[in-house]
């Protein structure tokens, strides 16, 4: 359909469609008296018609009702499905039947005039009215298919050009995406900005979009802060990544509201015809579905539609329905955690985790159902039952064993939901004085996300109950966005290190280093460490020696129902302990343990060395350095813990002389911490003495509970180990060799 813009100068472009000459003959003359410039252009017929109407663009279109075998109503719905014209249209008939002409306006036509009233003044009057209605109903049209706020297609109208591409896509073979956007964090930024702020954002940002995209790209808004994207002709996936990151760079830009400059993104999510539906509807929501996945990854970022996507969502959709009757079905329940007190092993404490026993899923994981109840609203309901829960099992536990634990305290997981009510405050402080108990010991944890999704009304919320005395944790700190500012500013009483930096605090020197940071900065803010996550005692060991305050992972004992908790709580001898520190501070000296230098062997043997490194290079300047010595000693090298074990269970130091062990602690199969734990677990390898190699603090501190088996350090440097150390160390072993003589 072509279109033309009308000027004063131009004639009305007009169309006659009538079968009979002689009636097109007595319209033209009728049209040709008045004093106006026209442009009349006659069509026989139906065919003829729908062929001028596509290489050409009229002003009013005169039909007549009976067009030979057809009629003028069949031929208004052929311009409508094609969409060949938007002119106004006059249906004229020879019939006087008010059935027929209410058929033909509710069909389409603008007006309706019997031949036989047809004079100049009632053609003209019909074609001018016939335009002032076509343009009202071209505005309610555009009104009800566009957003009145951007002017970009609404929902429904975006779905129709769905439907429009697959038809044309069925028809040609050609494949279409979709694109579905969401502005990031919107909430909070409408929150800070005001309504008006927030809708000059959007508009600024479907202006983003639609100046990004080709004039021929329909662009949609769906409602509140989600656009949709049709493109046609585009299909390949390089090219759309392409389209994806123009639109994220677009919108990343700086916006200035009202003298103020907003940073913000969005997530995509895209999909495409026919990989992913053949359905309009349902091709929109595996966008959607995409790009939910996009922010689950972080947002400001995009993701493609998969089948395993589909998967998650009927999977979704079923938690959705069972979840509604869980709780009504007393389906949840709650189980415990344990918090140990770093400084003497004991049991400060427990964090309530909620579980859900599903008929006949079994245990559903929390972080399958949780991000569900979020979504529906359930969450609410579900998080005021937990508190509820939580509090009572406490006031029974604080009965039951008085004085035993009557410092024992609750921690709770409050959601992002939960926290924007305004009556958090009055629930949570009912619920704690329905069953006596002393604010201090019920502890509500949220997420570092969930603190900075609105900051403000968030520190409202939270200032309110710590004015009431009820403590404050933010969890799962170092995952998320939250600034130094937001720790100083909001009311928080304790900070847990997330998994992830204790999964490595051994092993990763950079692990290490957050994690102490974090205590430190912890501590000038004067605020309880909390580390989740510890499963290994040499993990608990150098969090005690990092002076953390608190432990909880499965390396004390995995979330337990209320009646298992009890044996712990009941029997707290029975938890692994943490082994305390050696008073003497060798992780700050070379030769810090030099009780064991004692040579348990007679004097006069010759000193053999062992080097556990898997570095060619370090050995070689070991072996250099040893060639110095006057009496150079014996050197046997190992490769891996696992040699290194075998040499020396076939070595007897009672025996032979002792080994100096050179450890490293970095090495493939067995680690130096593993060997040294087998040498710690072994009195028969304990004669043998160890000197760690190091390259850091960071790694002293990952040996410290092995201080009472280890000798000293030696630190390596990229030039390997130093040799002022390794003298240093032979020297004292021999001048001990000597005293003890």
């Amino acid at each position: 359909m072509k279109t033309t813009t009308m000027t004063k100068l131009e004639p009305l472009k007009i169309l006659i469609v009538d079968d009979d000459e002689l009636d097109r003959m007595v319209i033209k003359r009728a049209l040709k008296k008045a004093k106006q410039a026209l442009l009349i252009i006659e069509a026989h017929g139906f065919q003829e018609a729908t062929r001028l109407l596509r290489d050409n663009s009229f002003d009013c279109l005169l039909f007549d009702f009976r067009l030979g075998g057809r009629d003028g109503i069949e031929l208004i719905q052929e311009i409508q499905a094609e969409n060949l014209s938007q002119a106004p249209i006059v249906m004229l008939s020879g019939l006087d039947n008010e059935e027929v002409m209410l058929k033909c306006l509710k069909e389409g036509a603008q007006d309706f005039l019997l031949k036989s009233e047809i004079t100049t003044h009632s053609l003209l009057r019909a074609i001018r009215y016939a335009q002032e209605r076509k343009q009202v109903t071209l505005q309610l049209r555009f009104l009800a298919q566009h957003d009145t706020l951007t002017g970009l297609a609404n929902r429904r109208l975006f779905i129709d050009c769905v439907k429009r591409a697959i038809a044309h896509a069925r028809r040609e073979d050609t494949l279409f995406a979709i694109i579905f956007i969401d502005v990031d964090n919107f909430k909070s930024i409408n929150d800070s900005l005001g309504h008006e702020g927030g809708d000059e954002l959007l508009t600024t940002i479907a202006n983003r979009i639609k100046s990004t995209l080709r004039g021929e790209d329909i662009v949609g808004r769906l409602g509140g802060d989600e656009f949709s994207v049709l493109i046609e002709g585009i299909v390949k996936h390089d090219a759309l990544i392409k389209i994806a990151r123009l639109l994220l760079d677009a919108v990343r830009e700086p916006i200035n509201i009202y003298n103020k400059v907003i940073h913000t993104t969005i997530s995509l999510g895209l999909a495409t015809y026919p990989t992913c539906s053949k359905d309009a509807s349902e091709l929109i929501k595996c966008a959607d579905l995409a790009m939910y996945k996009a922010k689950q990854s972080g947002r400001n970022n995009y993701y493609f539609y998969s089948a395993d996507l589909q998967q998650l969502a009927d999977k979704y959709a079923n938690i959705k329905i069972d979840l509604y009757n869980a709780l009504s079905r007393e389906e949840f329940e709650l189980y415990y955690q344990p918090q140990i007190n770093a400084s003497d092993g004991t049991i400060a404490g427990v964090e309530a985790l909620i579980r859900w026993h599903h008929p006949t899923r079994g245990m559903v994981p929390p972080d399958e159902f949780i991000p569900v109840a979020e979504s529906t609203g359930l969450i609410n309901s579900m998080g005021d039952w937990v508190i509820d829960a939580a509090c009572k099992q406490l006031s029974l536990w604080l009965a039951s064993y008085k004085g035993k634990h009557s410092k024992l305290n609750m921690a709770i997981n409050i959601s992002t939901h939960q926290i924007q009510q305004q009556e958090l405050k009055d629930k949570v402080c009912e619920i704690i004085d329905k069953y006596q108990l002393p604010y201090s010991q019920v502890e509500l944890e949220l997420t570092e996300n969930a603190l900075i999704d609105d900051i403000e009304r968030c520190k409202i919320r939270l200032d309110a109950l710590s004015k009431c005395g009820i403590p404050i944790a933010i969890d799962d700190f170092g995952t998320g966005f939250a600034s130094f500012r937001h720790l100083q500013e909001l009311p928080l009483t304790s900070l847990k290190i997330d998994k992830t930096f204790i999964d490595h605090i051994c092993t990763k020197v950079k692990s290490h280093e957050i994690v102490k940071a974090i205590i430190v900065m912890a501590r000038a803010l004067n605020m309880t460490v909390i580390a989740e996550g510890v499963e290994t005692q040499e993990q608990a060991c150098l969090l005690q020696a990092m002076e953390c305050d608190f432990l909880q992972g499965y390396y004390f004992s995995k979330p337990l129902p209320a009646t298992e908790l009890e044996k712990i709580l009941k029997y707290p001898h029975k938890l692994p302990q943490i082994q305390k520190p050696s008073t003497q501070n060798n992780a700050q000296s070379l030769l810090g343990n030099t009780s064991m230098m004692k040579p348990p062997n007679p004097v006069g043997k010759k000193l053999t060395i062992l080097l556990v490194d898997d570095d060619d290079i370090d050995a070689k300047v070991v072996e250099r350095m040893l060639k110095k010595r006057s009496t150079p000693p014996k050197l046997v090298r190992a490769i891996n813990g696992f040699e290194a074990l075998k040499i020396l269970q076939d070595h007897d130091p009672k025996v032979e002389s002792p080994f100096l062990i050179l450890l490293d602690l970095n090495m493939p199969k067995m680690s130096g911490l593993e060997l040294l734990e087998a040498i710690r677990q072994d009195p028969k390898l304990q004669g043998n003495i160890v000197f760690i190699l190091t390259t850091s603090s960071a790694e002293k501190d990952r040996v410290s509970a092995y201080k009472n088996h280890v000798a000293g350090y030696i630190v390596k440097s990229d030039a390997g180990p130093q040799y002022s150390h390794l003298a240093a160390m032979l020297e004292h072993y021999e001048k001990t060799v000597r005293l003890l003589s």
